[in-house]
């Protein structure tokens, strides 16, 4: 009787050690950029990871990025997709992350069409 509660003890424990990959749970998640105009996808993607600093009266870095003129200006001044890149020679954004691989790909795509907004 011990060592079946011992067995059981031991099972129950093992059971409870499971390492969840989630690329193996739901597979790689969809990487889409046909679309890579400002506001069909870029708007969203400077929404979500850089207008928290670089926006309202006082911008990080006095770089505010909260409209199509403003990030085309950015990049135009050659910060921009070489910072969210994170090449060496840049200044890595945002700062204590990195943007998808799916989005720099957007982001790197809208520069070479030469900036569509719409």
């Amino acid at each position: 009787m011990k060592k079946y509660l011992v067995f059981i003890s031991m099972l129950g424990a093992l059971s409870g050690c499971y390492y969840d990959v989630e690329t193996v749970l739901y597979g790689t998640p969809n990487c889409d950029n046909t679309i890579f105009s400002y506001n069909g996808r870029i708007k969203s993607i400077m929404e979500s990871n850089c207008t928290g600093c670089h926006s309202g009266s006082n911008p990080s870095a006095g770089i505010p990025l909260t409209n199509f003129v403003e990030v085309k200006n950015a990049d135009n001044s050659g910060f921009w997709l070489c910072s969210i890149e994170q090449l060496n020679q840049c200044s890595a954004m945002p700062k204590g992350g990195k943007l998808s691989d799916c989005e720099i790909e957007a982001c790197r795509k809208w520069v070479e069409a030469g900036y569509p907004e719409n």
